[in-house]
């Protein structure tokens, strides 16, 4: 076999050989870290990177950027002080509602954002782990494919239960979730994230039709598991109350992660999911959340 084809075969090989979830969250975390639409603003960890003028007696000259100096009458240096926490913790909601719609389900979307960000925290050196699951914080790749295949065993339940999770104290957390079951899960997860000084982001992700209830006429609504159904012939008359109770919810969530120091974050199915990586890095990397 020439070259060229050998290095074909083993490309051929090494695709088939990667789980097409992994192989999508690689794609997005790629796009993520190498294109940021031509900007070199924002990257990863030590990637990440802003330029502030020198301060002698502050500032060490060996972090002089002496092509960006150049362009003014100031000399400048990077900084690299806004970095993602030394441990990252991802849970990926397991409920049945998480399943509906699709492609991609409310589920796919969720898992593929947490192992992208968890690949692009994992380039940089960070500890990362998976909520609720019997694995072990770890670095690595082969780190991060026990917490896909965590996810994609995931026991499916109407909703997600309470859970005891032990935290590594000052780390970061994401959760992915509709948030459209019990909220007393999450104010029990929360009240033990703050208790160990954790900070981090609820991630809600929602169909169009969950945000616009865009049903008329006849319908039957029925639960995850179809443990409970509702008939009616005006869907439409029922909009507006469905609407208010969604935005009282939305804002009740709001409360909860702000009593504990989190942030929350709306992301519609439709939306690009680089959309979404973006949106999470900042949260993650900002002042006061490093």
């Amino acid at each position: 076999m020439k070259q060229g084809e050998s290095a074909h075969h083993d490309a051929v090989e090494l695709a088939v050989s990667v789980p097409p979830l992994m192989l999508e969250a690689r794609e997005l975390a790629a796009s993520f870290i190498n294109g940021q639409h031509g900007r070199r603003r924002y990257g990863w960890g030590d990637e990440f990177w802003q330029f502030k003028p020198f301060v002698n007696g502050v500032d060490r000259l060996a972090d002089i950027d002496w092509r960006r100096s150049a362009k003014s009458d100031q000399t400048f240096v990077r900084q690299t002080e806004w970095r993602v926490p030394q441990a990252l913790s991802l849970w990926v909601d397991p409920s049945e509602t998480m399943r509906l719609s699709g492609p991609p389900t409310k589920s796919h979307r969720a898992m593929v954002l947490a192992l992208a960000l968890g690949i692009c925290a994992e380039q940089a050196g960070e500890k990362i782990s998976e909520i609720g699951q019997p694995v072990q914080s770890g670095f690595g790749s082969q780190h991060l494919q026990r917490i896909h295949d965590a996810f994609l065993k995931q026991t499916p339940s109407e909703y997600a239960d309470t859970m005891n999770v032990v935290f590594e104290r000052k780390s970061k957390a994401l959760l992915f979730s509709d948030f459209l079951g019990d909220l007393s899960v999450v104010e029990h997860f929360l009240a033990l994230a703050k208790a160990s000084s954790v900070r981090g982001v609820l991630v809600q992700i929602l169909t169009p039709q969950e945000m616009t209830f865009r049903f008329d006429g006849a319908a039957l609504f029925s639960s995850a598991l179809g443990q409970i159904t509702f008939h009616t012939n005006q869907a439409a008359a029922l909009r507006q109350d469905y609407l208010t109770r969604l935005a009282d919810r939305r804002r009740r969530l709001e409360r909860l992660a702000a009593a504990a120091g989190w942030d929350i974050y709306l992301h519609q199915l439709d939306h690009p999911p680089l959309e979404a990586m973006l949106a999470l890095y900042r949260y993650l990397t900002r002042r006061g959340n490093a």
